[in-house]
């Protein structure tokens, strides 16, 4: 694939469908209210154009998020040829 890196056609690349398409689970990278970086894992779905992640709208990261949307989002496997996808 020729594109650079942080192109969304490196999106299409066949490990990076893999891995937004298996059940894999996704880590969510964000900044608290106090400055602490903080790093969750979490359940998400690839609709094929946005990656959506569910959670409870009362939830203490929601409030964060919305003060402060930037994030960062690793998907990756365990095994040994490990595949990781960088968001």
């Amino acid at each position: 694939m020729t594109a650079s890196q942080g192109d969304l056609e490196l999106l299409q690349d066949p490990v990076a469908q893999g891995l937004l398409n298996d059940q894999t689970i996704l880590r969510l990278a964000y900044t608290w209210t106090d400055d602490a970086r903080r790093v969750v894992p979490h359940w998400f779905h690839w609709n094929g154009h946005e990656v959506v992640l569910g959670t409870p709208r009362d939830a203490p990261k929601v409030r964060t998020l919305q003060e402060n949307p930037h994030v960062a989002l690793t998907i990756d496997t365990t095994e040994l040829e490990p595949r990781v996808l960088l968001i």
